[in-house]
């Protein structure tokens, strides 16, 4: 059982559509952008080729004509130098039969000493065997804190989710944004989380989106029990205070009629618990909190406009205050809560009234 405190309302500033942008978030990736692109997929190091030797040339011994036998034909790595007495002269009567100390000794990689009436044939295991060095594989990029790098936001809309195949499940989707492409290797990226209370059929998806677009993201649960449900955005880290706040399109059936949008930013953010070299710098553990904001929700589409002047500030290390202005904005949630009532007249204690909830958001961005 849970005792609620008073929450504080935020008003909603419902304007013209506007466009919106994405940031990079701590949460994990989920499809793995091109290699070396930002957006929390670490790049992975390619180890180069070494040199490879070269087969060697032919050797013809010089003085008579070779009309028997090849006389001193040598291979090898850098090639095999026939040598001795008289190094491979054609005598006899059928000509080119190699005669000197050895009948020409061939020299290379392994080497092999030709003998035998071909005149300087070489032997041994290829007459030099070619290597190739080989470069060692790339280590495991560094985890670096969620803003180490920071994308200076120039195309405001983050994603209107239509660049969605269906070929994969929404956590595992992700777009680059701020006008860039999948074939750019400086990418920012941005994709879908979710978390929930652990009851009911929590369901995070892809639906229909507004204004008769193709998708929306959304998260759902015909009956959840102790708190509730996020639909979580990741992204890049961006710097947007270019812009006067946060833009989307939202509907849905929330059984309090109203969500909490948080900024995700490294001063609000406690270190990512696989690696605390990553995510982000409170260490303020439970009391990090991100700027929020309440907006209503209604079972229509509605595009909903968030100043910066209406979040309220978040917690950061030895509860410094972090305010959003849009400088280090590396992602956001949608929270969805249950409706809490007394346990009993005059208990004063509060326990969760089980409902199902429906968010859908599209056209995320900023204005």
């Amino acid at each position: 059982m849970k005792r609620l405190g008073r929450r504080t309302q935020w008003l909603v500033n419902f304007a013209a559509p506007a466009a919106i942008l994405a940031v990079n978030a701590c949460s994990s990736p989920a499809s793995a952008p091109p290699t070396g692109s930002t957006g929390g997929f670490p790049a992975t190091g390619t180890g180069g080729s070494g040199p490879t030797s070269t087969g060697g040339s032919t050797q013809v011994g010089t003085g008579g004509t070779n009309t028997g036998t090849t006389g001193g034909i040598s291979s090898g790595t850098t090639g095999g130098i026939s040598s001795g007495t008289t190094g491979g002269t054609a005598t006899g009567t059928t000509g080119g039969v190699s005669t000197g100390t050895t009948g020409g000794t061939t020299t290379g990689t392994t080497g092999g000493t030709a003998t035998g009436t071909t005149g300087g044939t070489s032997t041994g295991t290829t007459g030099g065997t070619a290597t190739t060095s080989t470069g060692g594989t790339g280590g495991a990029v560094a985890k670096v804190k969620m803003c180490a790098t920071k994308t200076t936001l120039t195309v405001p809309l983050l994603t209107n989710f239509d660049s969605y195949d269906g070929k994969v499940e929404a956590k595992d989707w992700a777009t680059p944004f701020n006008g860039k492409t999948g074939a750019d290797a400086d990418a920012p990226y941005t994709g879908l989380y979710s978390y929930n209370d652990g009851t009911g059929t929590p369901f995070l998806g892809m639906v229909g989106g507004a204004n008769s677009s193709t998708y929306a993201a959304s998260v759902s649960n015909p009956m959840a029990s102790m708190w509730g449900g996020a639909l979580g955005v990741w992204m890049a880290c961006v710097n947007a205070s270019a812009y006067q706040g946060v833009s989307f399109n939202v509907r849905g059936t929330i059984p309090t009629g109203k969500i909490t949008v948080s900024v995700a930013m490294e001063a609000s953010s406690a270190p990512a618990k696989e690696d605390p070299a990553g995510g982000g710098t409170c260490m303020a553990g439970d009391m990090c909190k991100s700027p929020q904001a309440e907006v209503p929700v209604t079972a229509d589409w509605v595009l909903t406009k968030i100043p910066w002047s209406m979040f309220a500030a978040g917690a950061g290390t030895g509860g410094a205050v972090v305010t959003a202005n849009g400088d280090g904005v590396a992602g956001f949630t949608f929270s969805v809560g249950l409706v809490y009532m007394e346990s009993a007249p005059g208990s004063m204690m509060y326990v969760p009234t089980p409902a199902a909830y429906d968010l859908q958001i599209d056209d995320l961005g900023f204005y």
